[in-house]
Formats: structure tokens, sequence, C-alpha cells
């Protein structure tokens, strides 16, 4: 047999595994963009995304294909130099490829938790909450219990599948020699930075590409969660490099801008330990006291309190709520009181609880 198909052979035989790890990352990463773009058809069909979502879909797919094949093709003339080597190249790929998978696998079932809670794919707040394992883990297993479950069994199924086909894969492949392995290594490697880059312009590709219409979300599905992630980790060491990136300002500077612009005389702020609190006149003075009752309760959501409909996990009983029925819905002009008042205290008003007495007597 010629020399030249032989060694050809052998080169595809090396590089073969990749290649189908390349086809099956795009697959899953397709079909994962085809079930969020159905789950949130409504605002990918107002902004007319559709199309733009899966184009530059797959160009982000190929991007990360690029950036995970990157290590294989670096040490490819090395692990395919000798016969000696074969063994190591194929006890590589029957790790590195399944795990790339699997994580890549991962962090798409946990896009949908993520985009009820942030409305985005997982960004540097996915790494942030790693920082507190203990208090996300508590927080994760009761409100997604079930998901945690799913994800879980279908992992674990999925890597044991891919094990099993990367041993097939890898059994039988031959090594085509340190000087072929050297020789093609540079096209492989130019192959992953054009993927990369996927542009010829100064600066490659990045979210910002896909930033072409209003709605956040519906841009980031044309993204990849695992791109998303690997992007964030690239900015926070970015960050962390150039130190912090907001030019300097007095608190002095800073309490006097924020209390001009509340349009709000001076006089009428009163505390210099929370600088934005004030009294608020109001224009219209009450006969009588306002029949009107709201409760602000910081990290409390409705699906912890029994009295709500959610799960009874409150340590204390809130007799008021025998006495108040609740308003569904919010008022905007409520919640903005609401917010004026608790925020300079510097707490964060998730949950506001709506309510009028029962009788006209009470204030």
């Amino acid at each position: 047999m010629n020399p030249f198909l032989n060694r050809s052979h052998d080169i595809y035989s090396a590089i073969r595994p990749i290649l189908i790890f390349a086809l099956m990352l795009v697959g899953f990463l397709t079909l994962s963009r085809i079930l969020l773009v159905i789950w949130q058809w409504d605002r990918v069909s107002e902004v007319g995304m559709l199309l733009p979502v899966f184009t530059q879909g797959l160009r982000f797919d190929l991007v990360l294909v690029g950036i995970t094949c990157a290590i294989p093709v670096l040490l490819f003339p090395l692990l395919v130099s000798t016969h000696r080597m074969m063994p190591v190249w194929r006890m590589f790929l029957r790790i590195y490829l399944p795990t790339i998978l699997l994580l890549a696998i991962f962090m798409e079932l946990a896009t949908p938790s993520f985009v009820n809670q942030f409305d985005s794919r997982p960004n540097a707040l996915f790494f942030e909450y790693l920082n507190h394992p203990k208090e996300v883990t508590a927080m994760l297993w009761t409100a997604y219990k079930m998901p945690l479950i799913f994800a879980a069994m279908f992992i674990s199924a999925t890597g044991l599948i891919l094990t099993r086909k990367y041993r097939k894969l890898t059994a039988n492949i031959s090594g085509p020699g340190f000087v072929s392995g050297l020789l093609f290594a540079p096209i492989l490697l130019i192959v992953c930075l054009g993927l990369v880059r996927s542009t010829l312009d100064h600066r490659s590709v990045n979210p910002s590409t896909v930033a072409t219409s209003k709605d956040p979300l519906v841009n980031e599905l044309a993204l990849s969660s695992a791109y998303t992630a690997l992007y964030a980790l690239y900015e926070k060491r970015l960050e962390s490099e150039g130190g912090f990136r907001y030019g300097e300002i007095a608190d002095e500077d800073v309490i006097s801008e924020v209390r001009a612009s509340m349009e709000i005389p001076e006089q009428e702020f009163v505390s210099e330990q929370f600088p934005t609190m004030h009294f608020q006149w109001t224009q219209k003075p009450a006969t009588k006291p306002k029949n009107l009752v709201i409760i602000v309760e910081e990290s409390l959501g409705a699906e912890f309190v029994g009295s709500l409909g959610g799960l009874d996990l409150i340590i204390f009983e809130f007799s008021i709520f025998q006495a108040l029925f609740f308003k569904p819905g919010l008022e905007e002009s409520a919640a903005a009181a609401a917010a004026e008042i608790i925020g300079p205290v510097g707490l964060h008003v998730d949950e506001i609880f709506f309510t009028h007495h029962r009788s006209d007597d009470k204030s």
C-alpha cells in the first residue's frame, strides 16, 4: 500500500475521536438551543431573532469546539510520536473528551433554573455562588429538588454511555509518528484558532457580536452556557489584572450628587449614618390614618410562607396574617415608597406583602 495513504489513515485514525467529539458537542448544543427557543418562543418571536439565534448559535458552538480542541491538538505531536506513547494518547482522549461533553451538558441543564432566577445564561454570578457551597447547596436542594435529581441521573447515564463509546473509538487507533504528527499539528492548530476567532476582523467574536436585539436573554440564546461561563472567567481574569475598573470619587461627593438628584431640601435629610434617609411629606394630608399595611420581608419569598401557599418553614407565626387578607399584585406607588424607606437602610426588597385591614375602624 502507498506509504502516503498509510500515513493519512494513521492521522485520521488518531484524530477521529476529536472529530466525533466536535460533532457530538455541536449536535447537543443545537438540540438544547431548540428547546430553549421553544420555551422562550414569545420573546424570540417578538424581536424576530429566530434565524440569527441559530446561525450565530452554530458560529459560537464552533468557537467552543475550537477552544476545547486546542489542548488535544497541542498534545497531538508528542502523544502520537511513537507506539509507546499511543496508550497515553488513548487514555487522554477517553478522559478529556467525555469530561468536556459532560461539562457542556451540565451547563445546559443548569440554564433553565438560572434563567428563571437571573433572566440570563450562566455568567460570573454562577461562579460567585460557588464561594458559598453549603448555603447554595441547601438552597438549590430546597428549591430545585426534582431538576437536580433529573440532572444527576441524566449526566450519570450520559457519562456511562460516553465512556463506553470512547473506549471503543480509541481501541484501535494508530499513531502516524513524530514527523507526520509535527507536520500535521500546525494545520489542526490553525483550524482551531480560526474557529475561535470566527472572523478576519481585528477583534475576535464575543458576546457583543450577538447583541442585536433589545432582549438580552434572546441574544444569549445564540451562545452556549459553557461559552458564557468561560467568557465570564476570562473577563474576571482581566478585571483582576487591571484592578478596580471604575474611577475614584470621594464619599462626600457621592452623597452630595445623590442628594441633589433626589430634589429634596437639604434639611430634610436626617441621618449621617444613612445618607439618603429623609422625611417625605405628603402634599395631601389625610384627615384620618390610612387603612393600609405594607409588610416588607427581607429575603423571605412567598414560597417559604405557609399562609401564602408556600412551604411552612418560618419559625414564628404571623398573627397579623389572620386579621388581614392579601391583595394580589403590587401597586407601583406602594413598591416605590417601600423601596424609598427600606433602601437607605441597606436592605434589598425581595418580597412585599400588600394588605388591607378587614375592619374600617382599625388603622
